[in-house]
């Protein structure tokens, strides 16, 4: 296989299977609530295992995840595609307000396809105020409560359509204001911060270890643009540091250089919050929690320095990463924040390896917002091995499939045409913080194992979909389809939209390098 066609098919397999770990952590609305990680995997046994789950409507649909994910996916997409050459030109809007525009008009439309998807009710708050007919339409107030991983779990695609390093600045500005439509709180958007970055970083197939510290270093130009930007200022300050805490902390419980380089990136990150003056004074407030949080984590897994190997206590088994994970929710429902649903994917990645059973294990088959968790998770494996060990049914009838493929194709063609333990609520991935900390905390453990990053990032007792979510783009973009059951997504739902996304993004990235 070319070098090009392989970036392809780990395009393809990023959007697929973040699919794939969605439906599968969701289970049509029974494993995301439920608060028993080995409930959730003894139930996984009687059903025959991954093997023999054919992840598809009506029994494994997708969530509100994979629909705002296509949502944004499809839209980046084709104003990538179109270069940005007639929309902003005709209204007399600046090329960034016509396409945030565009992305907040695609939300208020994907609402429409809600029924049974479970929508959370920050999302829907958000959506419901946008007014994406009138000049500045795509801005929300401040929200206090805004600290959900709902910008987490659907932020993905931006890192596949922004996944070379000269391409950071417009990561941070898209996954910023992307996330801030409807959590306008740091903690809730650095996840869409954190999703995007794991991805990129995926797609780069960049060392694991180096992803948590690179996340803390980015926050700083995070605040940056925050700040600049001039919103909520003071109230985003007051609520800056716990996300930045809680993942320091998590690198000292880990390692790989992700979590290293997402906390690099935040500083970045500041710098476009600042810049884009809303709200400065409330992000200012309220940026700290997310650092914070992901250097804890980084600690907790001992990979601050983005180059040791991850550090899992020795006993992290189902059961004890439920214990975990809630460790890095802001309310005790794991993943379900915007720092932990991506933490969560994470973690699941460096833990499982190339092991799709062991991905899943850990990013979708837990008692968090295990759909979440798992589209993360599932995302950066496929864009790292691409379908490598993914069993065939789990994603070839996958709900919206085509799309999500059509989106891949054409970031991908983009990209290759141009030059280059806390929660906190006790709900783990819950939050913006922990979403993407059990996500990352997966991918660790689980190498390419997607089994085990099912366990990890999808089956526990937090928000198991929204840590799934992540935690499986994550491997799709780094391993495509290897180790998944095909039955895992062949007959996933809107498979079709999320591969077509995927082939739009490729498409892009071959247009890119020409």
């Amino acid at each position: 296989m070319s070098e090009q066609n392989d970036l392809l098919t780990r395009f393809k397999a990023a959007m697929v299977l973040s699919g794939a770990g969605d439906a599968l952590g969701y289970k049509n609305q029974e494993w995301e609530y439920c608060k028993s990680g080995p409930t959730i995997h003894q139930q996984l046994q009687e059903l025959g295992g991954l093997d023999n789950i054919t992840a598809t409507p009506p029994g494994w649909p997708v969530s509100d995840d994979t629909v705002m994910h296509i949502a944004i996916g499809e839209e980046t997409a084709v104003w990538a595609e179109h270069s940005l050459c007639f929309t902003a030109l005709a209204s007399g809007k600046t090329d960034k307000e016509a396409m945030l525009l565009e992305i907040a008009a695609k939300y208020k439309e994907c609402m429409k396809d809600m029924e049974g998807r479970k929508p959370g009710p920050t999302s829907i708050l958000g959506t419901d105020l946008l007014q994406p007919d009138k000049p500045g339409g795509y801005i929300i107030p401040f929200n206090p409560t805004g600290t959900g991983c709902g910008a987490a779990m659907r932020s993905m695609c931006i890192g596949l359509r922004y996944s070379t390093p000269e391409d950071l600045d417009d990561l941070i500005m898209y996954s910023i204001e992307s996330g801030r439509m409807t959590h306008n709180h740091p903690t809730g958007y650095l996840g869409s911060l954190a999703s995007a970055l794991f991805t990129s970083y995926a797609a780069q197939l960049k060392p694991l270890p180096s992803w948590g510290r690179d996340l803390i270093s980015t926050l700083s130009n995070a605040w940056n643009y925050v700040e600049s930007a001039g919103r909520d200022v003071a109230e985003n300050k007051a609520a800056w540091d716990y996300f930045t805490e809680k993942w320091k902390w998590y690198l000292e419980q880990r390692v790989p250089s992700w979590g290293r380089d997402l906390i690099s990136t935040l500083s970045k990150a500041w710098n476009y919050v600042e810049s884009a003056g809303r709200d400065v004074a409330e992000n200012k407030a309220a940026w700290d929690y997310f650092t914070e949080k992901w250097k804890w984590y980084l600690e907790q897994r001992g990979i601050q320095d983005g180059v040791s190997a991850p550090k899992f206590p020795e006993s992290y088994g189902v059961a004890e990463r439920d214990k975990i994970y809630e460790t890095f929710s802001i309310d005790g429902w794991a993943g379900r924040s915007g720092h932990d649903a991506p933490m969560i994917a994470y973690d699941a990645l460096m833990a499982a390896g190339t092991d799709w059973k062991d991905l899943c294990s850990r990013s979708m088959f837990h008692a968090g917002d295990s759909d979440s968790t798992g589209v993360i998770a599932a995302c950066c494996y496929g864009a790292m091995y691409g379908f490598q060990g993914v069993p065939p049914c789990n994603y070839t009838h996958l709900e919206y499939r085509s799309r999500l493929e059509d989106i891949a194709v054409k970031k991908y063609l983009f990209l290759t045409s141009s030059p280059f333990t806390h929660s906190i609520d006790g709900w783990a991935g819950r939050s913006g913080h922990d979403a993407p900390m059990i996500a990352y905390d997966a991918l660790m453990a689980a190498g390419t194992d997607w089994k085990d990053l099912c366990s990890r990032s999808m089956f526990h007792a937090g928000d198991s979909d929204s840590t799934g979510v992540i935690a499986a783009c994550c491997y799709g973009a780094m391993y495509g389809f290897q180790g998944v059951p095909p039955c895992n997504y062949t007959q996933l739902e809107y498979r079709s939209r999320l591969e077509d996304i995927a082939v739009k993004l490729y498409t892009l990235s071959q247009n890119k390098s020409s």
